[in-house]
């Protein structure tokens, strides 16, 4: 079973220890803090809510062997969750999708000599048409649209959406959303991510790729990457960028691009597999849920080469 395999893969204790901080050894014990992590991970595994997830561990006799619960074990309810995602927060579980990339690195899973950026779209959890309706409806917004109404945009969206951080982005003529960008770099060695980040949606791609850079090797990107900003930071590094040039560049080799897209194919579909849906709202937020899903793509990818099992230190 599947199951079997991610909990053969990794080794959940280890990997759990840091957690152990965040709980006191007085008062009334509650779920271990490894018990805890697998509920979470088998919640974006499976792309479950709280409340789903609470109904899968009281009926689903795999769920409840992958989270460590006995057939008639006391099972969490669904106000346990995000709780405790709240206890673990984001640097922390960020820290532990470190520890996991290293591990990686380590068993030569993650070589470094080819890394594959790209962007893709979180459309925010909010009402937007309600939001929109407010803009409309203030009579002390200064922002406005074409025919000098009232209007909504990246200046005073704070000001109406349910979630302040989250902001208006557009990709190509139709491609337009409220909600954030993540940015990842994928090691084009096994298609592991080695990094995520996540920034509102109006940034731009070239300027926030510098979160992402590994530090060694060639950066394999689209369009997007090949000037400005993007090639200042890569160059910065050290890194040598296989970015494809604008079709308007003078140094443009279309035989040169065409062989780069080529090493880029394989990795476009890691975006694929990521729900494009905010679950949470600001950014710190929307930030454990890409590397939740970061973390759930890597495990998913070993079982798939059927990798050993992967020491953490």
């Amino acid at each position: 079973h599947e199951y079997c395999l991610i909990l053969k893969v990794l080794d959940w204790n280890k990997l759990c220890a840091p957690l152990k901080r965040k709980y006191s050894n007085m008062g009334r014990a509650g779920y271990p803090p490894e018990q805890a992590l697998r509920c979470i991970f088998l919640q974006f595994f499976k792309d479950l809510s709280d409340r789903q997830l609470e109904q899968v561990l009281k009926y689903d006799i795999a769920s409840k062997y992958f989270c460590n619960f006995g057939l008639i074990d006391q099972t969490p309810d669904y106000t346990f969750f995000s709780k405790f995602r709240e206890r673990i927060g984001t640097k922390l579980m960020s820290d532990m999708f470190k520890t996991i990339s290293k591990a990686l690195q380590d068993a030569g899973l993650i070589r470094g000599y080819f890394t594959f950026v790209d962007s893709s779209k979180i459309e925010a959890c909010v009402d937007s048409w309600s939001a929109r309706d407010k803009a409309i409806e203030d009579s002390q917004n200064e922002e406005k649209d074409d025919d000098g109404k009232p209007t909504m945009n990246n200046k005073n969206a704070k000001n109406y959406l349910s979630d302040k951080d989250a902001r208006y982005g557009v990709k190509g003529n139709k491609d337009i959303w409220i909600g954030y960008k993540r940015h990842v770099s994928v090691d084009a060695h096994q298609g592991l991510i080695l990094k995520v980040a996540v920034t509102p949606a109006n940034a731009h791609d070239g300027k926030s790729v510098k979160h992402v850079l590994p530090k060694t090797g060639a950066i394999l990107a689209d369009k997007g990457y090949g000037h400005g900003q993007a090639q200042k930071d890569i160059k910065a590094r050290g890194l040598h960028s296989m970015a494809i040039k604008n079709n308007n560049a003078k140094d443009k080799d279309r035989k040169k691009d065409a062989f780069y897209c080529s090493l880029r194919m394989p990795f476009e579909g890691v975006f694929s597999k990521m729900s494009k849906r905010a679950r949470y709202r600001s950014k710190v937020k929307v930030l454990f849920q890409a590397i939740m899903q970061a973390m759930v793509h890597n495990i998913k990818r070993l079982i798939t080469i059927k990798a050993a099992p992967i020491p953490i230190t």
